[in-house]
C-alpha cells in the first residue's frame, strides 16, 4: 500500500505550491510570529546562528536511524520517489542546488520521524535525549514544526509511511499545554499539506454539533435566510459545490457592515456574554440576546498560532474561518475593559499578562487581512447583534433597568424596612400626641 501511494505522489510534479513564505505586510507586523525560536525545519530557515544548537540533535537523531533495521538507505528512497513532488511544494528555493535542497529535507524529515516516534513510545527514548530532558524545549519545537514556513511535506510523509502509526496519535505531541484550542475528536491526514495544514483541518470539525438547535432568521433587508449558528461543515459543502450548480436567481442584496460594537457597549446595551462548552472555537451562536462563545485560551503562543493560520488561509482561497473569527474578536475587543468583562463571564481565559496586551494582540490580529465581505462567517450572527443594538424599546429598557433598577435587592429590602419602622413610629407618636391633648382637655 505504501509502495502504492508512494507512486501517485511521484506523479504529482505539476502539483501547486502549499509551503510559502509568510507575505511581506503580515511579517511587517510581527516578524517573530513568523521566525523560528529553537529549530530549522524546511530549506527557508538554514544556518541561523540561533537554531545552530538544534543541528547536533538532528545529525543524533540520523545516527540512531542507521542503526535500525530499516536503515538510512529505505528513508533515501522514499525521497527520490517524491523527490519532484516535495520540491514543487516549496514557492520559494533559496538554495539554487537541488542536491543540497534534498539533504535538508531528509535529515529534517528523519527528525520529525524520530521525535513523533519517541513522542509515542517512551521505551524509543535514550537517557541522553535533551528534547525529552526538557519538558520546554520540546514544547517549543512542537511550536515551531507549525510555522507556515517551516512545515516540510516530506515530514508528513514519511510520518505516514514509517511511523505506522495511528492518524489520533499525531495528537499527541499537541496536547492542550501545547495548543489549547485545537480541535482534536478526531485526525485527519491528507497527502497534499503541511504539519500547519494538518491543525488547520483538524481545529475545524467536519460535522455540525448536535447539542445545538438551530435558530433562523429572515433579513428583511433582502438577506436570504439565514442561520444564527452558523455550521462550518455546511459552509464547507457549499464552497465545493458552487461551482458545480447551475446558475440560480440573483437577488439584489445589501451586504452587512463587518462590524459590531464592543462587549462593554454590547453589555450596556443589554446583550450578554455565556461560555459554552464546544469542542470547536468557532461555533458562536446568537440567540435572544445572548451571545453563546466557546472559551478562548490566550498564552504566550495565541498570537503565533493565529497568525501563522491567517498567513496560511491566505494562500488557501477556500476559507477564512480563523480570519472571519479573528475579525469576530477583534470587534468585540477594543481596550482592557472589554477583555475583563469577557473574562468574567468565561469566554476569555487570559494566560498571557495583563488584560491591555491580550487586548493589543487581539487588535493586530486582521492588519493587513483581507476579508470577502460576502463570505464572512458571522454575517448573520453581526446583522443579528446590530438588530437587538439598533431596537429604541429595548435600549430604553436597559437604561431604565440600570438607572432604577441596578440596586442589589438586599438594599432595596433594608430600605424598604427602615421606611416601613419609620411610618409606624410617626404613626405611634401621633397617637400618644394625640391622647395627651384629650388627657389634658379633660382635666
Amino acid at each position: 500500500m505504501a509502495e502504492c501511494e508512494l507512486g501517485e505522489l511521484s506523479k504529482k510534479a505539476s502539483s501547486p505550491s502549499f509551503i510559502f513564505k509568510a507575505p511581506r505586510e503580515l511579517r511587517r507586523v510581527n516578524e517573530s510570529a513568523f521566525e523560528p525560536q529553537i529549530i530549522s525545519i524546511g530549506p527557508y530557515h538554514p544556518g541561523k546562528p540561533h537554531l545552530e544548537a538544534m543541528e547536533s540533535q538532528k545529525l543524533h537523531y540520523l545516527d540512531s536511524t542507521r542503526q535500525q533495521p530499516e536503515g538510512l538507505e529505505l528513508y533515501i528512497d522514499v525521497y527520490m520517489s517524491i523527490e519532484q513532488f516535495v520540491w514543487d511544494s516549496y514557492a520559494e528555493h533559496d538554495l539554487k542546488k537541488r542536491d543540497e535542497f534534498g539533504a535538508i529535507i531528509v535529515l529534517d524529515g528523519l527528525f520529525v520521524v524520530q521525535l513523533f516516534r519517541k513522542v509515542m513510545d517512551p521505551k524509543l527514548r535514550e537517557e541522553n535525549d535533551a528534547l525529552f530532558k526538557q519538558n520546554l524545549n520540546l514544547s517549543i519545537v512542537a511550536e515551531d514544526l507549525l510555522l507556515l514556513e517551516k512545515s516540510t511535506s516530506f515530514s508528513k510523509e514519511a510520518l505516514i509511511f514509517f511511523s505506522e502509526t495511528e492518524p489520533r496519535q499525531i495528537g499527541m505531541l499537541y496536547e492542550d499545554d501545547l495548543i489549547p484550542m485545537l480541535y482534536k475528536e478526531e485526525i485527519i491526514i491528507r497527502n497534499d499539506e503541511h504539519l500547519l495544514g494538518l491543525v488547520h483541518d483538524n481545529w475545524i470539525p467536519r460535522q455540525p454539533q448536535p447539542k445545538s438547535a438551530p435558530f433562523h432568521i429572515i433579513e428583511t433587508s433582502g438577506l436570504e435566510e439565514t442561520n444564527s449558528q452558523t455550521s462550518l461543515s455546511k459552509k464547507r459543502q457549499q464552497a465545493e459545490g458552487n461551482r458545480k450548480k447551475s446558475p440560480v436567481r440573483k437577488v439584489k442584496r445589501r451586504v452587512p457592515r463587518l462590524v459590531i460594537r464592543s462587549a462593554t457597549e454590547l453589555s450596556e446595551r443589554g446583550i450578554k456574554f455565556r461560555k459554552i462548552s464546544e469542542c470547536c472555537l468557532f461555533n458562536i451562536q446568537f440567540k435572544r440576546g445572548i451571545l453563546y462563545i466557546p472559551t478562548l485560551i490566550v498564552d504566550h503562543d495565541t498570537d503565533r498560532m493565529f497568525r501563522n493560520l491567517i498567513a496560511y488561509e491566505q494562500f488557501k482561497h477556500d476559507i477564512s474561518i480563523v480570519m472571519d473569527y479573528a475579525k469576530f474578536l477583534d470587534c468585540l475587543i477594543n481596550y482592557a475593559n472589554d477583555v475583563a468583562l469577557l473574562c468574567d463571564c468565561g469566554v476569555i481565559e487570559n494566560r498571557q499578562g495583563s488584560n491591555e496586551d491580550v487586548a493589543k494582540m487581539i487588535n493586530k490580529l486582521n492588519e493587513y487581512v483581507y476579508l470577502c465581505t460576502e463570505n464572512f462567517h458571522y454575517s448573520p450572527i453581526f446583522i443579528e447583534v446590530n438588530r437587538h443594538c439598533g431596537r429604541q424599546l429595548t435600549l430604553w429598557t436597559v437604561k431604565l433597568r440600570q438607572k432604577y433598577f441596578n440596586v442589589p435587592w438586599s438594599w432595596v429590602l433594608a430600605s424598604i424596612s427602615a421606611a416601613t419602622l419609620l411610618l409606624i413610629l410617626s404613626f405611634l407618636q401621633t397617637i400618644f400626641s394625640a391622647l395627651s391633648y384629650f388627657n389634658q382637655s379633660a382635666r
